[in-house]
């Protein structure tokens, strides 16, 4: 409070506002006697005053000097002045407001609305003949009410005029809100100004009290502050990093200039997307297959909505294609729900070559922070399936050696038994009537059906074989069905049955079982005609006929599909 009354001068201390030590300040609320309007006062006391009088004075002065031309809502109105034993006062009008130093928490748009307020006074200060420079724009010295009204206070180190404008022995301002060109007493500008506003502003965003601003200025000179202002448009962050250039001629040449760069801009807080998956990898179990997989994309930032859309990077193999169609890659935001989108990704194989690994980029457009994201994609396709049967040439020659024998076995087994038994016969043939030449013929009649009969049983058994055989081998021998299943995978044969069935797999067991047996029968009987030489070569050329046919065959579609593969793009 101050010990010196100031009823003489017709006004009556409230109370005091704020009290500068080293600058021997000291500001009151206070209220005119007669009229009762409260009046700010500012008294500088030689006294309190740890500079030199005269500079003090001096400061005094100008202000007085500023403030007597200056007539905008924006600007307190210079009301008096009067000495007093202890110093000099001035008075101005009271704006029932808080300076943006006083903790308090604004709105985005209430922030854009502050910086729109402020650069209004200063196109008004800047269009004076002569220009008006604030040089020290910091919280302390901007006010604000309740009504986001703004006022710009302390014009002690304004200056008037171009010819004010040159350097001088003295670098007046705060530091952490001083443009470089103030710091090191060079030429200022009309941009002066707007790096202590945008300053003005980082403090206003970070929350960093006006004393700390110079910390955030890095080993360059600029003042480092993005990774500590919440997530705004990217549009309103370039603006203000313009606001703060270092050099003058890369800030926005003039408050006008600045304002209607600001207006067309939202400062609302940007989208904060994070994808849950930044790669993907995507592996064909067949020719042709479509493959999908769903990418999440949340918003951390609640007082947004994420928006998003997806697109393929360039590839030199790819043909040309737009930001929202490609030949082969498929997206689509499939369900959007305000903070998260799902989006599907699918990859048709169908265009591309078999057994090869394809990468591509996914550009993820958001309108976040940081607006182009990427996803890296891995396709392998899948493997030829016209693959090289092994055919079990080992297993049918294990058959055919069994048939063989078994045929060769049974007819000597055969041959006996029916010899003994029409011998038996025979000789009871003898013994009813006593004829000795019955028991002569009973036995070449036994040789001739054993003979007979012995082919059939060896068949008989050879044949029981290759069904047993047949059973124990059919997983082998059913690899046969595979070509035809593999054949029908191949894109261009889709219409087509090519192969083995399972039906013709066991006519080519049981006609190895024949060729075996046949065989068998020829090497122990002896026996070679044109029925029997028919019956070989018909088992024989069938068998045969298999074993040609399925190379040939595998051969003709891998030509196919090379000469396909023409049309097919490469990795």
């Amino acid at each position: 409070m101050s010990t010196i009354p100031f009823t003489n001068q017709g006004y009556r201390v409230i109370r005091e506002l704020g009290c500068n030590l080293n600058g021997g300040r000291v500001t009151y609320l206070a209220q005119r006697i007669n009229t009762e309007d409260k009046v700010v006062i500012k008294e500088f006391q030689f006294a309190r005053s740890s500079v030199q009088s005269w500079s003090g004075f001096k400061a005094y002065e100008r202000e007085i000097q500023v403030l007597q031309g200056l007539n905008h809502p924006g600007i307190p109105r210079y009301l008096d002045s009067f000495e007093t034993p202890s110093g000099f006062c001035m008075v101005q009008e009271y704006k029932h407001a808080q300076s943006l130093s006083v903790p308090r928490s604004f709105a985005f748009d209430e922030i854009k609305q502050i910086a729109v307020s402020v650069l209004s006074i200063l196109i008004y200060l800047q269009n004076r003949i002569p220009p008006i420079f604030h040089r020290d724009i910091k919280p302390e010295n901007i006010l604000i009410d309740d009504n986001i009204n703004v006022y710009l206070v302390d014009f002690g180190f304004a200056r008037i005029g171009s010819h004010d404008m040159a350097m001088s022995s003295v670098a007046m301002g705060t530091l952490g809100f001083m443009a470089p060109e103030q710091i090191y007493n060079r030429q200022l500008t009309k941009s002066t100004d707007l790096y202590s506003l945008g300053a003005t502003l980082i403090c206003l965003l970070t929350g960093a009290k006006s004393g700390a601003m110079h910390t955030l200025i890095d080993e360059d000179g600029c003042i480092a502050f993005k990774h500590l202002v919440p997530q705004l448009s990217l549009g309103f962050i370039e603006w203000l990093s313009t606001m703060v250039q270092q050099k003058p001629k890369n800030r926005f040449k003039d408050a006008n200039t600045a304002l209607l760069a600001l207006k067309p801009l939202d400062i609302v807080p940007l989208c904060v997307a994070k994808i849950d998956k930044t790669e993907l990898e995507f592996t064909a179990g067949q020719i042709g297959e479509k493959l999908s997989q769903t990418i999440t994309i949340l918003n951390n930032n609640p007082e947004t909505t994420l928006v998003a859309w997806c697109e393929v990077a360039p590839h030199s193999n790819d043909a040309p294609h737009t930001p929202h169609s490609h030949d082969w890659i498929d997206f689509t935001l499939r369900h959007f729900n305000g903070e998260k989108i799902l989006c599907k990704v699918t990859i048709d194989t169908s265009h591309l070559m078999a057994d090869k690994i394809y990468y591509r980029q996914l550009l993820l457009h958001t309108n976040s922070a940081v607006e182009i994201q990427t996803i890296q994609i891995k396709i392998k396709t899948a493997a030829l399936p016209i693959i090289q049967y092994k055919q079990p040439y080992a297993s049918l020659l294990l058959l055919l050696l069994t048939s063989g024998a078994m045929a060769w076995t049974g007819a000597a087994v055969a041959a006996v038994i029916a010899a003994i038994l029409m011998t038996v016969i025979g000789a009871g043939i003898v013994v009813v009537d006593d004829i000795v030449f019955g028991a002569a013929v009973a036995s070449l009649l036994g040789c001739f059906l054993g003979v007979a009969a012995g082919p059939i049983f060896g068949t008989f058994l050879s044949v029981m074989v290759a069904i047993e055989f047949w059973c124990i081998t059919k997983a082998g021998i059913s690899h046969i069905e595979t070509i035809n299943q593999g054949v029908n995978q191949i894109t261009f044969t889709t219409n087509l049955k090519k192969g083995f069935s399972q039906a013709i797999g066991i006519v080519m067991v049981v006609l190895t079982a024949l060729l075996g047996s046949c065989t068998g029968l020829v090497l122990k009987t002896g026996i070679i005609n044109f029925w029997v030489i028919l019956t070989i070569a018909s088992t024989s050329s069938s068998l045969a006929g298999i074993f040609i046919y399925l190379p040939i065959y595998r051969r003709r579609l891998v030509g196919k599909y090379l000469k396909s593969e023409k049309r097919r793009i490469k990795p």
